[in-house]
């Protein structure tokens, strides 16, 4: 069998994927949840947080945690998450955000500026830029979010519970995966810091073949 047809046989064999963890929300009033996304890695996506409330709600506070290698970019000091306008218009709402590195936690407040609440009862209320690792395996993902906390005029409603929903990977584009067996004695391997090592690593390898065509895999 030739080496050129050997890689278009091999099946994917490895990707890093944790259960599906969607919260089932339809019993569950004043709650924020995060519609389901696929991303390919190497690449940038925009979550979707959205409410379900019976009651009015003119402020929101809450806490979010990525998986691990993910990370919400920013613009010049500011985190790329956003005020949408599916349910408010900008000049009622503000939106303030921060990243706390030693824990890990993404905290999110909107503080109403003119009395008003939210209008309807379900939709997007902000959404959240997230980047992906060009060499994150694919696979789904948790994205969690804790202490969520909602205000109107009558006081605080706090939701305790922990809403936790799927963020799906797939492969970089021009990433490869294959195995190992499919490379030996036939091929310098790199790791993503040049260097060249004995077999395929974690992560994204680059393979120099003996005809002088590079691919990259990832395992």
């Amino acid at each position: 069998m030739t080496r050129k047809l050997l890689f278009a046989l091999i099946a994917i064999l490895c990707s890093a994927s944790a259960a599906k963890a969607d919260t089932d929300i339809s019993a569950i009033d004043n709650i924020l949840y995060m519609k389901p996304i696929t991303i390919t890695a190497g690449t940038t996506g925009t979550l979707s947080i959205n409410m379900k409330n019976s009651a009015d709600v003119q402020s929101i506070g809450l806490y979010f945690y990525l998986p691990e290698g993910m990370a919400v970019p920013d613009d010049e000091g500011d985190l790329l998450i956003n005020l949408s306008t599916a349910r408010t218009r900008l000049n009622r709402h503000s939106l303030s955000s921060n990243y706390l590195p030693n824990l890990k936690e993404y905290r999110v407040g909107i503080l109403q500026l003119t009395g008003k609440a939210f209008t309807g009862n379900d939709g997007e209320v902000f959404t959240i830029d997230v980047s992906v690792p060009k060499d994150m395996l694919p696979g789904d993902y948790v994205f969690k979010m804790t202490n969520q906390e909602f205000s109107n005029i009558d006081g605080i409603l706090m939701n305790k519970g922990v809403f936790e929903g799927t963020i799906t990977v797939t492969k970089a584009d021009g990433v490869t995966e294959i195995s190992s067996d499919a490379i030996n004695g036939d091929g310098d391997i790199y790791n993503v810091g040049g260097m060249k090592v004995q077999c395929l690593q974690n992560g994204l390898n680059i393979v120099r073949q003996a005809d002088g065509k590079t691919i990259k895999i990832a395992r």
